[in-house]
């Protein structure tokens, strides 16, 4: 529980892990469509996608891709990434690592908050 507590709550660490694993998930399902038209059209003399063909391909997958997706192109909107941001991805890069080694065990949020909430009453 200890590790849980550095954040100021479950969401927050919930979406520096999301924006952490946001564009490496992108760029692969990026990649992969960009190896099915090639081989599609391997000269690349049409189009490669039309915007409304992209929206139906997003959409289509499952709700944490999406979220992935919506991250990384709202990060696109704006690429200034503060001293802040970086230490809040390599935190949430440090927490899922420590989650997948078994390191710490993960809490739910439900937990903390009634953890939080009887210290107060």
């Amino acid at each position: 529980m200890a590790s849980v507590a550095r954040f100021s709550s479950f969401n927050q660490f919930n979406d520096a892990l999301l924006g952490h694993l946001a564009e490496e998930c992108f760029q692969r399902r990026l990649e992969r469509l960009e190896q099915e038209l090639r081989w599609m059209d391997p000269y690349r003399t049409t189009t490669i996608m039309k915007t409304d063909d992209l929206i139906l391909e997003i959409q289509s997958l499952p709700v944490e891709e999406r979220a992935r997706v919506a991250d990384c192109i709202l990060r696109s909107l704006n690429q200034t990434v503060s001293e802040v941001d970086q230490k809040w991805a390599d935190l949430a890069a440090r927490r899922l690592q420590d989650i997948q080694t078994s390191a710490i065990k993960p809490v739910a949020g439900d937990d903390v908050f009634a953890e939080i909430w009887r210290r107060f009453d």
